[in-house]
C-alpha cells in the first residue's frame, strides 16, 4: 500500500512503452478509417448533449458481453437495445488486450449503437456511442474520423470528445516527439468549447489534463498551476465540493517524495475540510484514506490508523458499504506495522465484499502474497501473487515486474535460488523493463537471487547496478502520472546493500549505506526498520563503537517490542560490560606506558578473570533468550493458526449464506419477468386476434375500430415487454417507454406517407405500473386521435410533453397544429369512446384532463404521482 502505493491498481492511462504499429496494424486501421468516414457523412447529425461523464469508460458490473448481445439480438430496434450494445462495448474495452480483438469488437458494437441511435433518434444513445467510437479511433492512432465526430459535435460532449483526443496525444507520445505538441490546441478548443457551454465539468476536466501534461513534461509548477486553477475557481464561486475535488486531485497527482510530502498532506487535508463543509462525508472518508496513505507512506503509523478508523467510520455514518480498495488499505496498514492477524481479517474482509468492482480484489490479493511472504507461508504467498501476475502479464501492464520480483524472492526463500534466477532471467529477456523503477528493482532482486546461491561478486555488481538508477528513479518519478511507487531509490535500496555488506563483514562500508538509509523518511515496513537498527548495532559492535551500538540495539529493542509483544534479553548489560572491558583495557596500556607493568599483570590478570566470567553470563544470557524465543513464536504461530482457521470457517458459512440468497432473490426475479412476458404473449395473441378479424371485414368503420383496439392493446403490452427485458421490475422509464409507442404508432399510421411529424420531449420520470397503464393508454388515444381528426393532406405536427410541475405532480401535454376541434365541442356531452376512456383514465388517475383549440388541439393531463416514486425522481 504506502511504499508500493498505486501499485497494481486500475490499469494506467499512461503508458510509458513505445508503442509501434506494424504494417498489418496499419493496413487494419486504414480499412477502419475508410468505413468510419463512409458512417461519418452518410448518416452524422448535430451532437448536442450536456454530460456528466467522465473521460474513462465506464466499467460495467457485467463481465461476459455475449449474453447482452443475444438478448438484443431478440429485441425490437429500441432504446433497450441500443443500451445493451452500449454495454457490451463497455465490456470488450475493459477487456481488451494485446493478443485480443477486444478493440474490434467494442468498435463495431459501439458503431452498431450509434446507427440505431440516430435512426430512433436516441440522443443518450447517440453520445456514449460517439465517445466509444473515438477512443477506439485514437487507441489504433486513426485520429481523423475521431476528429470529425467532435468536431459534428457541440456543447460539453464536444468538449469531452477533444478532450478524448487530446489525452491520446499527451500519454501515447512522449516529449519531443511531433505527436505531443498537439495535446495543446486541442485542449485550449475544448476550454473554449466549455466556456461557451458554461460548464465547470469540463472546464475543471480542461485544466486538470494540462496539469498532467506539464507533469510529463516535468514542470511540477506549472503543473501545480494548472491543479490551482481549479481550486481557486471553486473557492471563488464558494463551491466546496468542487473546491474539494481540486484539493483532492492535487494531493493525489503531484510528485511525493522526501521533499514535497507534506505538501501532498496539506493538499488532502484540505480536500477532508472542504468535503465536510459541502455536506460529502462519503467524499471526506475516502480523502481521509489518502490522506493516511501518505501518513503512512512516510512514517506517521499514528496518524495514518487515525485516518483510516476515521474514513470507516465516516463511511458507516452515511450508510456507505466499506469498499474492497478500504479494507485492502486497512490490510496493507497493518501489514507494514507488523500486526498481521489484523492485517489477514481486514484482507479477508475485502475479498468478502460483493457488489464491488472485482478488478480491485487484485491490490487485496498482492496484499495477501506479502503478509504470507513475511509469516514465510511461501506456497501461499505465491499462489496470490501468481494469480496476479498472470493478469498483469495478459494486460501488458507495468506493474507485472515488480510481480515477476515478488515471485522470484519468494521462490528462492522457500529453497530454490536456481529456479527464481531461471525464472527472472528468463522473464527479463523476453520482456526488458523501460521504467528506470522497474529497472531498479530487477537489479535488487538479481542480486538478492546471487547472494543467496553464493555468488557475491555477482551480487555485489547487481547491487551497485540497483543504486546507479538513483537519479533517473527520482526524475522519473515527479513526471510519474500514475504513482507507479517501487522505487528502491530512498532508504530500501542503501538498506539492501548495507545488509549485504554486513553478512561480508565489511562493516565499514555497510554501516555508510545503513545510516543513508535512516536520512529517507520513507520506510517499506517495520521488519526494515528492526532490522536496519539491527544490522547497525552488529557494524558498531564490530567496529569498537560500543556507545552506538547500544543506542540502535534499544531501538531496535523498543521496535521490536511494540510489533511482537515478547519480552527481550539483556544484550544491553552485555554490551556495557563489553565497554567497560574495553575501558579496562585501555587503563592497562596506560599503566604499561608509565612502567607500572607488575600493576599492568594484575590488572591483566583480572581482565582475563572478568572475560571468562562474562563469556559465561553471556553464554548463559543467550540460550535463556534463545529458549525464550522459540517459545513466544510457537505460541505466536499457534494463535496465528487458530485465528485464520476461525476466519476461514467463518468466511466459508457467509459465503453460503450469502449464496442462499443471491439464488432466492434470481428466482423472484426470474418469476416476475415470467410473469411479464406471459401477460405480453397473451396480449399479442389478443392483437393477431383482431388483427385476423379485420381481415374479414368489409365495413371501413369497423377495420377502423379493430385498428384502434389494436393499438390501445400494443400500449398495454409494450408496457409488459419493457418491465420483462428491465432490471426494474416495478416500474417504467416514460422517456424509452413514449419514444418506443411513438414509434409503433409512427409505424402504424404510416405517419411519412401522411406527412405528420411527432416531436416529443420527456423528462426522465419512471411510473409505478399501476399508473403507467392508464397513462400508455390516455397517451394512445390523444396521439391516435390527431393522426387521425387533425390534419389534412398537407400534414402537420404533433408536440407530446410530459414532465413535473410541482412536487408530486406530473403533466402529460399532447398537441397538434391541426384544424382543432368543432366550436361547440364539449367533453362532458361527447358520445367518443376515445374521449370518455381518456375521461375514464384520468378519474383512475385521480388527475384531471382538459382539451382546448389553441392553433390546433391541445390535451393535457395533470395526476398525481404515487409516493412510493419519490425515489425514482430526481428533485
Amino acid at each position: 500500500m504506502f511504499a508500493l502505493r498505486g501499485y497494481l491498481m486500475m490499469p494506467t492511462k499512461f503508458d510509458y512503452l513505445k508503442r509501434v504499429l506494424t504494417c498489418n496494424q496499419q493496413k487494419k486501421g486504414f480499412k477502419l478509417l475508410c468505413g468510419t468516414l463512409l458512417l461519418l457523412f452518410t448518416g452524422i447529425c448535430a451532437l448536442a448533449q450536456n454530460t456528466t461523464s467522465s473521460l474513462a469508460v465506464k466499467l460495467e458490473d457485467e463481465t461476459e458481453a455475449f449474453s447482452l448481445l443475444k438478448k438484443a439480438a431478440g429485441m425490437p430496434e429500441d432504446t433497450n437495445r441500443v443500451n445493451l450494445l452500449i454495454k457490451a462495448a463497455h465490456i470488450y474495452w475493459h477487456q481488451r488486450t494485446a493478443d485480443n480483438h477486444g478493440v474490434d469488437s467494442c468498435y463495431l458494437y459501439a458503431k452498431q449503437a450509434y446507427a440505431l441511435s440516430l435512426k430512433i433518434n436516441y440522443v443518450t444513445g447517440r453520445s456514449e456511442a460517439a465517445f466509444l467510437l473515438c477512443k477506439v479511433y485514437t487507441k489504433k492512432n486513426t485520429v481523423e474520423p475521431a476528429l470529425i465526430l467532435a468536431r459534428k459535435a457541440y456543447g460539453e460532449l464536444r468538449a469531452r470528445l477533444l478532450l478524448s483526443i487530446a489525452e491520446h496525444y499527451a500519454f501515447d507520445f512522449e516529449p519531443g516527439q511531433k505527436e505531443f505538441v498537439l495535446a495543446v490546441p486541442l485542449i485550449d478548443e475544448a476550454r473554449r468549447t466549455a466556456r461557451a457551454s458554461r460548464s465547470d465539468l469540463w472546464q475543471d476536466e480542461c485544466s486538470i489534463l494540462t496539469g498532467k501534461y506539464q507533469l510529463k513534461l516535468g514542470n511540477v509548477s506549472n503543473a501545480k498551476a494548472a491543479f490551482m486553477e481549479v481550486v481557486n475557481a471553486a473557492h471563488r464561486q464558494k463551491n466546496y465540493a468542487r473546491e474539494a475535488n481540486g484539493w483532492s486531485m492535487l494531493g493525489n497527482r503531484m510528485p511525493e517524495d522526501d521533499s514535497t510530502f507534506r505538501n501532498n498532506i496539506y493538499y488532502h487535508e484540505q480536500a477532508v475540510k472542504y468535503y465536510l463543509l459541502a455536506g460529502q462525508k462519503k467524499d471526506a472518508a475516502y480523502s481521509l484514506r489518502d490522506l493516511a496513505i501518505v501518513n503512512g507512506n512516510y512514517n506517521q503509523s499514528d496518524s495514518s490508523e487515525q485516518q483510516l478508523l476515521r474514513c470507516v467510520s465516516l463511511l458507516k455514518s452515511v450508510n456507505e458499504r466499506i469498499s474492497i480498495m478500504t479494507y485492502t488499505t486497512l490490510a496493507d496498514f497493518y501489514r507494514i506495522n507488523g500486526k498481521y492477524d489484523k492485517a489477514l481479517a481486514y484482507a479477508f474482509e475485502a475479498l468478502n465484499v460483493k457488489n464491488d468492482n472485482q478488478l480491485n480484489k487484485l491490490n487485496t490479493y498482492i496484499v495477501l502474497g506479502r503478509i504470507y511472504h513475511l509469516l514465510k507461508s511461501y506456497p501461499e504467498a505465491l499462489k496470490y501473487y501468481t494469480i496476479v501476475f498472470n493478469y498483469a502479464r495478459g494486460k501488458n501492464w507495468p506493474y507485472q515486474y515488480s510481480l515477476a520480483t515478488d515471485i522470484a524472492h519468494v521462490t528462492a526463500e522457500s529453497g530454490e535460488p536456481q529456479k527464481a534466477l531461471n525464472f527472472l532471467s528468463g522473464f527479463n529477456k523476453t520482456s526488458p523493463p523501460v521504467l528506470a523503477n522497474f529497472k531498479q528493482l530487477v537489479a535488487a532482486t538479481f542480486a538478492d537471487i546471487y547472494n543467496q546461491i553464493g555468488d557475491y561478486k555477482k551480487a555485489e555488481s547487481f547491487y551497485l547496478k540497483m543504486l546507479s538508477y538513483n537519479a533517473a528513479v527520482i526524475a522519473e518519478n515527479k513526471k510519474n502520472l500514475d504513482r507507479i511507487n517501487t522505487t528502491l531509490s530512498g532508504a530500501a535500496g542503501y538498506y539492501t546493500i548495507g545488509k549485504f555488506y554486513i553478512q561480508r563483514k565489511e562493516y565499514k562500508k555497510a554501516k555508510g549505506y545503513l545510516l543513508q538509509s535512516l536520512q529517507s523518511q520513507q520506510y517499506i515496513d517495520a521488519e526494515q526498520k528492526i532490522d536496519t537498527d539491527h544490522l547497525l548495532f552488529k557494524a558498531d559492535s564490530a567496529l569498537g563503537n560500543y556507545l552506538s551500538a547500544i543506542r540502535h540495539f534499544e531501538r531496535q529493542k523498543t521496535l521490536y517490542d511494540s510489533v511482537n509483544s515478547v519480552a527481550k534479553s539483556r544484550q544491553i548489560s552485555e554490551l556495557n560490560l563489553k565497554y567497560e572491558t574495553a575501558k579496562r583495557l585501555k587503563d592497562i596500556k596506560d599503566l604499561q606506558n608509565n612502567q607500572l607493568i607488575q600493576k599492568a599483570k594484575l590488572q591483566r590478570a583480572d581482565f582475563i578473570r572478568n572475560i571468562i566470567l562474562g563469556g559465561a553470563v553471556m553464554f548463559l544470557l543467550l540460550a535463556l533468550l534463545a529458549y525464550n524465543g522459540y517459545r513466544s513464536k510457537k505460541k505466536a504461530n499457534v494463535k496465528i493458526t487458530a485465528q485464520r482457521e476461525e476466519i476461514r470457517l467463518q468466511y466459508q458459512t457467509l459465503q453460503q449464506l450469502l449464496a442462499e440468497k443471491d439464488n432466492f432473490i434470481k428466482e423472484k426475479d426470474w418469476l416476475l419477468k415470467e410473469i411479464h412476458h406471459r401477460v405480453k404473449n397473451n396480449l399479442q395473441i389478443v392483437m393477431s386476434l383482431l388483427s385476423t378479424q379485420s381481415a374479414y371485414l368489409q365495413n371501413d368503420d369497423a377495420i377502423e375500430a379493430i385498428l384502434e383496439s389494436e393499438n390501445r392493446v400494443q400500449s398495454i403490452a409494450l408496457i409488459h415487454q419493457k418491465l420483462y427485458n428491465s432490471d426494474n421490475l416495478a416500474s417504467i422509464s416514460m422517456p424509452d417507454y413514449t419514444a418506443d409507442l411513438i414509434l409503433q404508432l409512427s409505424r402504424a399510421f404510416d405517419t411519412p406517407a401522411r406527412k405528420i411529424k411527432i416531436l416529443y420531449n420527456i423528462e426522465d420520470i419512471f411510473i409505478d405500473l399501476s399508473q403507467a397503464v392508464p397513462l400508455g393508454l390516455v397517451l394512445n388515444e390523444a396521439i391516435t386521435n390527431s393522426i387521425k381528426y387533425a390534419f389534412g393532406p398537407a400534414g402537420g405536427e404533433i408536440s407530446v410533453t410530459f414532465k413535473r410541475t410541482n412536487p408530486g405532480l406530473a403533466l402529460l401535454s399532447v398537441a397538434d397544429n391541426g384544424k382543432g376541434l368543432p366550436p361547440d365541442f364539449n367533453i362532458s356531452s361527447t358520445n367518443s369512446l376515445g374521449m370518455e376512456m381518456m375521461q375514464g383514465l384520468s378519474k383512475q388517475l385521480k388527475g384531471t384532463i382538459r382539451i382546448e383549440t389553441r392553433s390546433g388541439t391541445l390535451i393535457q393531463m395533470e395526476f398525481e404521482l404515487m409516493p412510493t416514486l419519490q425515489k425514482f425522481v430526481s428533485a
